[in-house]
């Protein structure tokens, strides 16, 4: 992650401004962390929409869908480093109205320098903070060349994945409803002739993430197809659009 940024400078003119002032604690708004764009708390809720259109035999048809999934925090303890993990219940159903069905359990780990999201024992980088334009950071704890099964097919789907910050700022209109100070980050950006990994999420304030789109595609036709749509170029891959609904 570049180290060198406004916060630091900030804090670097915080202390030099108390030194000879005697014992003095100086503290930093949460604000200029960015704290509040991943709030954490038991008993909070999000609901998004998924839809996805997912290549299926070599390519040859696409199999569009929508659902819904719930992510509740339902528990919380202290870890081995003193920060809190947060327990994350995931539901998932057909309809929004519908009867949510718990499919699995998951893990954030939120601390003052960044948070981490365990999904299926992979942890991701979600956020670091401070979150400042530009800062750029590792984002898998994993090796990114494992190999993931999309409708049968294998792809490694998180090759060349890496945090950076777009945004942070501006409005955005997720659902219906306009979000302001929206932060934007790149989960990846990762292009060639025959491989396509890009992953954006969208962060409000005091709500968490609002929307996530990905497109993960892998192409056997390089060059003569270089101007083509990667979904109808690939042989396997999908693209997902992931919008919040609902809140607590």
């Amino acid at each position: 992650m570049k180290l060198i940024n406004r916060f630091l400078l900030i804090s670097f003119i915080g202390v030099m401004a108390m030194t000879g002032c005697g014992e003095e604690t100086v503290t930093f708004s949460p604000t200029l962390l960015g704290l509040e764009f991943y709030p954490v708390e038991e008993g909070r809720s999000w609901t998004y929409r998924m839809d996805s259109i997912v290549l299926v035999n070599g390519g040859n048809s696409q199999v569009a869908s929508t659902s819904f999934i719930k992510e509740e925090i339902t528990g919380s303890f202290v870890n081995g480093s003193g920060d809190t993990t947060y327990v994350l219940t995931i539901s998932a159903s057909d309809t929004q109205d519908g009867s949510f069905r718990v499919t699995d359990s998951w893990a954030i780990e939120k601390s003052n320098s960044r948070v981490v999201r365990f999904e299926e024992n992979l942890g991701f980088l979600k956020l670091a903070f401070p979150i400042v334009e530009g800062n750029e950071a590792d984002n898998t704890l994993f090796d990114q060349q494992i190999e993931v099964s999309v409708a049968k097919q294998k792809i490694q789907q998180y090759k060349g994945w890496r945090y950076k910050v777009l945004s942070r700022g501006g409005m955005l209109r997720v659902g219906g409803e306009d979000f302001i100070n929206v932060t934007t980050v790149q989960q990846a950006e990762f292009t060639n002739e025959i491989e396509q990994r890009q992953v954006i999420e969208n962060y409000a304030p005091n709500v968490g993430m609002i929307r996530r789109t990905m497109n993960i595609f892998n192409s056997q036709c390089g060059t003569p197809c270089r101007d083509d749509p990667w979904i109808e170029k690939s042989e396997a891959g999908f693209s997902l659009v992931q919008t919040l609904v609902e809140s607590n």
